[in-house]
């Protein structure tokens, strides 16, 4: 399994309280950007501080997620076939 990537995260944090504006306005364009390309958000989410969103297209998940606490924003992207297959090259070894 070496060589390969699994999954891709970034995240933007301000560390602003209350909620930066500009950050908020980010998570909303980047979430209209979303749902135009991939409708709306598949895989529902509950309990997390903050509003998330998540897509699976094509078995990669889109993760993305806002703590209005902090302004924090975090994109993820996972292969989630490769991921599983990680996974389990783990377990056996």
């Amino acid at each position: 399994m070496d060589g390969y990537i699994e999954s891709v995260d970034l995240q933007l944090r301000m560390d602003s309280a209350p909620p930066d504006p500009e950050a908020t306005q980010c998570f909303g364009a980047i979430l209209s950007q979303l749902t135009n390309l991939h409708g709306e958000a598949t895989i529902p989410w509950h309990g997390q501080r903050g509003l998330r969103k998540m897509w699976n297209v094509n078995s990669i998940d889109i993760d993305v997620t806002y703590n209005d606490s902090r302004s924090s924003l975090t994109i993820g992207i996972q292969d989630e076939r490769f991921f599983a297959e990680v996974e389990a090259y783990a377990r056996d070894n």
